[in-house]
């Protein structure tokens, strides 16, 4: 019905200038399209989404409010299908909107998706204002009783504390997120939020082990949601691998393929499960495989200009490179990293320095490749990721070992161990301990 009447009204339109009646039967056609966009949403079909909501909102007048009330929903479409360009314009337009009218609640869902939208973007200086409009919104929203505008503030904190390596904070963040959005009685925001969860267990002090009954316990949960399933996979993969189950963990990161690729999810697909995809390979002693996760992720990133999933892969793209004593090439993309990495980016941050400065180390530069090492820990030290603090330890005992500094090496790794022991990181510590070896012969 509503693409007869969209025909309708588009006919009369090129007869006519526009009038009421048309406004009315424009009006009209956008209900049911709109309907079916929201369904096409709900179940993650996303390219339908983003066909079905486009056209509905083109129908509504620009000041209509059912108009407006479907921006976000579009926005996030746009986000899950790479369509970046479109996907600014979109924002544009609800903060637009947002701004002449004198609903505060209004006003903050609209700053909420522009937040959420940015990292994506330009993500220098996000975190910081990510966070003061989070708590700004989240008590707005308990003064409103607005459950869905909670779920929204509390994913966007969810989202700062994942950014600056708060692990745990982010998991509460997005479990507080997903309850708010099923008291709302939208299981598609639920979803969304749970799927979340798994990165967050994964890279704070949650254990392999307990981290992995989390991962099933969401699988379980997200139906047939292929973002919740997937995101479960492949953190599943990355477990498995950290516990030395390389076979399991690549057959877990091709499920979580599979699943991505009947949504038609790139940025997802490009950006996290490739990053799990590449540590896999890397754990397991392959870094041409890693190399080959890794290469079509940052083209992909870069053809749809997303911006923060993209560094990551970068620095870990030159780890690969690096493990294959390919410097020059590993340098080269962490300068890439460096430019597209927001300064709150704390992950991407550590990496790069981390890895830039096993990489001075190897060319020679061993007083700059020590300073930048110690720069990487003292900045994964403020995080609560045992994997991070591990690997910037373990790289700068390299570091350290290559500058002669056998005793100073011994400190940073026997750290490391500790630590890969305490989240039981067994591929971690074995590497660790294999320097420590070294440092005594």
């Amino acid at each position: 019905m509503g693409f007869h009447l969209e025909q309708a009204y588009l006919a009369l339109a090129q007869l006519a200038p526009t009038d009421a009646r048309n406004e009315t039967l424009a009006s009209q056609a956008a209900v049911p399209l709109a309907s079916a966009g929201r369904r096409a949403f709900d179940r993650g079909d996303m390219p339908a989404a983003v066909n079905l909501l486009t056209r509905a909102v083109s129908l509504y007048r620009h000041d209509d409010r059912a108009r407006i009330e479907l921006l976000p929903d579009l926005a996030f479409a746009l986000l899950e299908t790479g369509e970046f360009t479109k996907l600014q314009t979109v924002v544009a337009e609800t903060v637009e909107a947002a701004r002449g009218s004198s609903e505060p609640s209004l006003q903050a869902h609209a700053l909420i998706l522009g937040l959420w939208t940015r990292v994506s973007t330009d993500p220098e200086g996000w975190a910081q204002e990510g966070y003061q409009q989070a708590r700004q919104a989240i008590s707005l929203f308990e003064r409103e009783r607005d459950e869905r505008g909670l779920a929204k503030s509390w994913s966007l904190l969810g989202l700062v504390q994942l950014y600056t390596c708060r692990f745990s904070s982010s998991e509460e963040a997005w479990e507080q997120a997903a309850t708010y959005a099923r008291a709302a009685d939208n299981q598609r925001e639920e979803l969304e939020y749970l799927s979340w969860v798994p990165l967050a267990v994964w890279g704070g002090p949650t254990t392999v082990v307990r981290a992995i009954d989390r991962c099933n316990a969401i699988l379980e949960r997200a139906a047939d949601d292929r973002k919740s399933m997937s995101t479960a996979l492949f953190t599943l993969g990355k477990l498995e691998a950290m516990r030395g189950r390389f076979g399991e963990g690549r057959d877990l990161i091709a499920k979580a393929r599979s699943a991505l690729e009947e949504v038609a999810s790139p940025v997802w697909m490009a950006g996290p499960l490739t990053q799990m995809a590449g540590w896999v390979e890397l754990l397991a002693g392959d870094p041409p495989a890693a190399e080959r996760h890794l290469r079509w992720g940052v083209e992909t990133l870069k053809e749809i200009g997303e911006l923060s999933w993209l560094s990551t892969v970068e620095a870990i793209l030159a780890e690969a490179l690096y493990a294959q004593g390919r410097f020059d090439e590993a340098e080269a993309f962490l300068r890439m990293s460096e430019e597209t990495a927001g300064s709150e980016d704390v992950y991407s941050q550590t990496l790069l320095r981390s890895i830039g400065a096993k990489t001075l180390a190897r060319k020679g530069n061993t007083q700059e490749a020590t300073r930048l090492g110690h720069s990487a820990v003292r900045g994964a030290a403020r995080t609560d990721s045992p994997f991070l603090r591990a690997f910037a330890l373990t790289s700068l005992g390299e570091v350290l070992l290559v500058a002669g500094s056998p005793d100073e090496a011994r400190s940073s790794l026997a750290e490391a161990v500790t630590l890969c022991e305490q989240k039981g990181f067994a591929p971690g510590a074995e590497a660790a301990r294999r320097l420590l070896l070294k440092s005594k012969a």
